[in-house]
C-alpha cells in the first residue's frame, strides 16, 4: 500500500529561507507527496478526501490566502479527520498564535480543539521534559527513539532558527491528547507537542516546535509515520527500545 500526503507550505517563506522547504525531508519516505502553496491551494478542495494525511508546515498559515482556505474548508477537514480518513499534523503557526487568531484551530474536530499561544523567546534557556504519559506514545519512540536532551540542544543551538520558545498549546482536552513534550517554566509547565492516542481515535499531532525548519528529522519522521499510517504494533521493552511485531 502506498500512502498519499498533502503538504501545505508558505511560498514566501520558501523563497526567503531554504530551510523552510519540507521537501528536502520527504524523499526518504515511500509516500506519494503533493505540495500546495497559495498558488494552487484552491485545487486541494477537490482532492482532499484522497489523501491519508494533511501536513501544515511551519508558518504556512502566515499566508492569508491559506488561512482563508482553511477557514472555508474547516468543516470538511474536521469530518475527514474525525472519521479517521485523514491524519493531521500542524507545526508551529505564528499567525494562529498571535493577535491574528485568538481562538482554537478552526479545522480541528470540536472535541479535539486546541489553541496555540505565541511565546517567542528564542534566546531563553529551556528545560524540555517528556509528558507523564509520553512513554505510552509511539511518537517519541518509533521508528526512532528521541533523546530529549539532544532535542533540546538542537533547538537552542540550531544553525537555522535557534530557539525553543516559539509558542505553546492550550485549551485542549487532556483526556484526548497526550502531552509528549513540555517545557518547565518558572510560571507554569507549557505543552509543546501533543498527539492523539489509540487506534480508534483520529490521527493528530500538534507542535509549537519548528520540527521542519530546525531539521529534527528523527522526531519529524515519527510524527509523520503516526499521522499517515496510524499506530504501529509497537512494543517498548524495559530498556525503551522499540520494535514491531
Amino acid at each position: 500500500m502506498t500512502y498519499s500526503v498533502a503538504v501545505i507550505q508558505n511560498e514566501t517563506e520558501l523563497l526567503r529561507y531554504s530551510y523552510a522547504d519540507i521537501r528536502r525531508t520527504t524523499p526518504g519516505f515511500n509516500y506519494l507527496w503533493s505540495y500546495y502553496t497559495a498558488e494552487n491551494i484552491d485545487s486541494l478542495h477537490h482532492d482532499l478526501g484522497t489523501f491519508d494525511a494533511l501536513i501544515l508546515a511551519t508558518n504556512s498559515c502566515n499566508d492569508v490566502k491559506i488561512r482563508t482556505w482553511l477557514d472555508r474548508n474547516a468543516d470538511r477537514i474536521k469530518c475527514l479527520v474525525e472519521d479517521k480518513v485523514l491524519g493531521l499534523m500542524v507545526l508551529f503557526q505564528m499567525a494562529l498564535s498571535d493577535e491574528r487568531s485568538t481562538g482554537p484551530y478552526t479545522f480541528l474536530p470540536d472535541l479535539w480543539e486546541a489553541t496555540s499561544i505565541k511565546r517567542v523567546q528564542p534566546n531563553a534557556p529551556g528545560d524540555l521534559q517528556r509528558g507523564p504519559h509520553a512513554h505510552c506514545s509511539q511518537v517519541l519512540r518509533f521508528p526512532n527513539t528521541v533523546d530529549i536532551r539532544d532535542l533540546e540542544t538542537a533547538c537552542l543551538h540550531n544553525s537555522n532558527v535557534p530557539g525553543l520558545r516559539w509558542g505553546y498549546l492550550s485549551r485542549f482536552s487532556p483526556s484526548l491528547y497526550t502531552v509528549l513534550l513540555y517545557e518547565q517554566a518558572e510560571d507554569d509547565d507549557v505543552p509543546l507537542l501533543l498527539s492523539s492516542e489509540g487506534s480508534d481515535q483520529p490521527r493528530i499531532v500538534l507542535s509549537t516546535l519548528v520540527l521542519d525548519w530546525q531539521k529534527h528529522d528523527a522526531l519529524l519522521e515519527n510524527c509523520l509515520r503516526y499521522v499517515v499510517e496510524g499506530e504501529s504494533p509497537c512494543l517498548v521493552s524495559q530498556n525503551e527500545q522499540p520494535f514491531t511485531l
